[in-house]
C-alpha cells in the first residue's frame, strides 16, 4: 500500500510539473481551394478544390503537393504551379501551417486577374492548452510586374494579401480570431524584383477563445496584371507561414512555488518529513 501511495505521489508530482506529455496530435482533415477570375473580361471564375484523401495529391500525411497540370488552364489566363501546403506540430509547443506557389499570367495576356488560394486544416488539438499566439509572415518574388491594371474606369492596385484565421469548435457557438492580414504591393518593373517579405505579425488568443479542436485557414489574395514587357510575363512566387504558439507557462519550480507559496526545497523537505513520520 505504501508503494502505491508513493507511486500516486510521484504521478501527481509529474502531472503538476508537466512531465506527463500527451501523444502526438495531427490535423484531422484539409481542403485547398483555388479561384481565378479575369477581371478584364468579367468571365466566370475558374475554380479548383482538393479535399483530404483526393487521389491527385501527395498527402503523406501532413503535406499536400499538387501537380502544376492540375491548375494549368488556358481558359483561366493564369498558370498556378508548385502549389504546396504543409502542416507540422509538436516542436517548441507550436503548430505551423505553410502555403505557397507560383502565379503567372499566361503569355500574351495583359488582362488583370484576381487569384485566390486558400488552405484550410481542421481538427487541430495542439498545443494542448491555451492561451496562445497566432502569428504569420509572407514573402513574394516578383517578375515583370506592374503596379496596377485598369478595367474600364476601375483601377486595380496589384498586390499580394495574406490572411490567417483561427476558428474553434466551441459549443454552442464557434469562435474566430482574425483574420490576421498583411499586404505586399507590386511595384512597376520590367525585370526581376528582389524577394520582399513582411512579418511576422501576431495577435493573442485568450484562454476562453483557445478551445480544442480548432481550424486554421490561410488565404492568399493576389491581383496581378499581364505585362507587355519583353521576357517572361508577370509572375508572383508567393509564400507564407502561420503559427500557433502556446503562451509562456511557468517553469516547474516556479509553478510549485506559485501554488504553495513556498520555495521548492522547503516543499520537498516537508514531504520527506511527512513520509518519515508515517513510518514511525
Amino acid at each position: 500500500m505504501k508503494k502505491h501511495r508513493g507511486l500516486s505521489l510521484a504521478m501527481g508530482l509529474a502531472a503538476l510539473l508537466g512531465v506527463v506529455v500527451a501523444g502526438e496530435v495531427k490535423a484531422a482533415s484539409y481542403k485547398l481551394d483555388v479561384s481565378i477570375t479575369d477581371l478584364t473580361t468579367g468571365g466566370s471564375p475558374y475554380t479548383y478544390s482538393i479535399l483530404s484523401g483526393s487521389p491527385n495529391n501527395g498527402y503523406s500525411p501532413n503535406s499536400l503537393g499538387i501537380s502544376p497540370s492540375n491548375l494549368n488552364s488556358v481558359a483561366s489566363g493564369v498558370t498556378l504551379g508548385g502549389i504546396t501546403t504543409t502542416t507540422s506540430f509538436g516542436a517548441n509547443e507550436q503548430t505551423v501551417l505553410t502555403l505557397g506557389g507560383t502565379a503567372q499570367v499566361n503569355s500574351g495576356s495583359t488582362d488583370t486577374y484576381s487569384v485566390t488560394v486558400t488552405a484550410t486544416y481542421s481538427g487541430y488539438n495542439y498545443p494542448s492548452m491555451g492561451p496562445a499566439v497566432l502569428a504569420e509572415s509572407e514573402s513574394s518574388t516578383l517578375t515583370n510586374t506592374v503596379s496596377s491594371g485598369t478595367v474600364g474606369s476601375t483601377v486595380y492596385n496589384n498586390t499580394q494579401d495574406m490572411s490567417t484565421t483561427f476558428t474553434n469548435g466551441a459549443v454552442p457557438t464557434p469562435g474566430s480570431v482574425g483574420p490576421l492580414t498583411q499586404s505586399i504591393a507590386f511595384p512597376t518593373s520590367s525585370g526581376p524584383i528582389s524577394p520582399s517579405a513582411t512579418g511576422p505579425m501576431s495577435m493573442g488568443i485568450t484562454a476562453g477563445q483557445y478551445v480544442l479542436p480548432y481550424t486554421l485557414t490561410e488565404t492568399f489574395n493576389i491581383i496581378i496584371t499581364g505585362s507587355s514587357a519583353t521576357g517572361a510575363n508577370a509572375k508572383d512566387v508567393f509564400g507564407g507561414q502561420a503559427t500557433i504558439s502556446a503562451s509562456a507557462v511557468p517553469e516547474p519550480a516556479s509553478l510549485v512555488m506559485m501554488l504553495t507559496g513556498m520555495p521548492l526545497p522547503i516543499v520537498v523537505m516537508q514531504m520527506l518529513r511527512r513520509r518519515r513520520g508515517a513510518k514511525a
